[in-house]
């Protein structure tokens, strides 16, 4: 029988062809796990991962921004290291214990914004979703390619940070600042901003910085002036019926002294004007707006007790409601009025260490209760002022 070569040959290339597509079948199949595999370590780590870093990098600067201001904000997030680990205010500050800014020469430095860095995160981190929507579209790459193309996408650094990092040395930060004497081009220069830190002094006795706070409050606020006794030790003469808020700011400075270290008495005394009004003011400013048509007055000494709307209505604290503006419309919270300012007082007020609310600040908060504010047949102010004086509200 004679051999049949066109019958062999078209047996060798059906082999040949069953091989290839069994080839590519197994490239294809290991090129599918590969994306398949990649593909589920980005949608469950790095974008989980990626999403929580941004968040904490906006939670990191809006903390730094709300006490240091957004200067020192921008300073920092514009360096590596700092923000994205949910404790960038105590890294911050770690560095400002020891290191005084100088503010006037950080006006010359020209630092990114939050929303523009928060930009250029978000960009770099769409291109690699870009390259991975790629990767698993049809027709795709091989095996190797695709493993070259994925090789990082599976590396990421953890931001569950639970220490501090250490201090930066400053001196190795540098940041690029426009040239402002080129009008044709922006022009990048490198300055240094370690010219913008130096070592804080030793500081000074408790008695004379606690002094020193007095006097800054009381004469930079308008309070009154402050008298050498003869003593040495400085008494204040107020001018006008601020004695109590006056008391309260100093009380408030004198608290953020004592526990914030790395800022001075200027700082101190800026710090607790912010957080004074949030305390005795800002809340019934709240009233004011949950209750149409009746502006809110303070109190001012004994010159003026504090109203809401006209003095003869009566708002009852039980049954008026705080309201708060939702999607552009004003919405019912279902907290009571009386809920409401109990809350500041047990959660807010300055506290005097032994469980109860610091006696300055409560004489402003008292001061600042609109006196036709009602608890049944009586005035919510006296009943504060009662249940104060007999320790009712005291946090053990």
């Amino acid at each position: 029988m004679g051999i049949n070569f066109g019958r062999m040959a078209q047996g060798i290339a059906t082999g040949y062809l069953g091989a290839a597509i069994k080839d590519k079948e197994s490239k294809d199949n290991a090129r599918l796990e590969v994306i398949k595999a990649a593909g589920i370590n980005f949608e469950t780590n790095i974008k989980p991962a990626h999403e929580k870093e941004m968040k904490l990098f906006k939670s990191d600067y809006d903390m730094v921004a709300t006490v240091h201001g957004k200067e020192i904000a921008n300073l920092f997030g514009d360096q590596d290291g700092f923000f994205g680990t949910g404790k960038g205010l105590d890294t911050v500050n770690a560095i400002l214990k020891e290191q005084n800014i100088d503010k006037n020469d950080l006006k010359n430095f020209k630092f990114s914004t939050e929303e523009e860095r928060a930009e250029k995160r978000t960009s770099a981190f769409d291109q690699k979703q870009s390259t991975m929507n790629g990767l698993t579209g049809i027709g795709g790459i091989g095996p190797n390619n695709a493993k070259m193309s994925l090789e990082g996408f599976g590396e990421t650094e953890s931001t569950d940070q639970t220490t501090i990092p250490a201090p930066v040395d400053m001196g190795t930060i540098k940041e690029n600042v426009e040239d402002a004497s080129d009008t044709t081009q922006a022009t990048s220069i490198n300055q240094d901003v370690s010219t913008l830190f130096s070592d804080k002094p030793a500081e000074r006795g408790v008695e004379s910085k606690f002094e020193n706070i007095k006097k800054n409050v009381v004469e930079q606020y308008g309070y009154g002036e402050t008298v050498q006794m003869a003593n040495g030790s400085l008494e204040f003469k107020m001018v006008g019926s601020k004695r109590n808020e006056a008391n309260a700011h100093i009380a408030l400075a004198e608290n953020f002294s004592k526990n914030r270290t790395d800022i001075n008495q200027i700082e101190a005394a800026t710090l607790a004007k912010q957080e004074l009004d949030s305390q005795v003011f800002t809340p019934f400013k709240i009233i004011e707006f949950s209750v149409d048509n009746m502006n809110y007055s303070p109190g001012d000494g004994e010159t003026g007790k504090a109203i809401l709307g006209n003095i003869n209505t009566k708002v009852d604290s039980t049954t008026t409601t705080i309201k708060e503006m939702r999607d552009g419309k004003k919405v019912d919270t279902g907290l009571s009025v009386y809920e409401f300012i109990r809350d500041i007082y047990d959660n807010d007020l300055l506290q005097d260490g032994s469980g109860n609310v610091n006696k300055a600040v409560f004489d402003k908060f008292l001061e600042n209760i609109p006196v036709n504010i009602m608890y049944g047949d009586d005035s919510l102010k006296s009943v504060f002022a009662n249940a104060h004086q007999m320790q009712y509200f005291k946090n053990n």
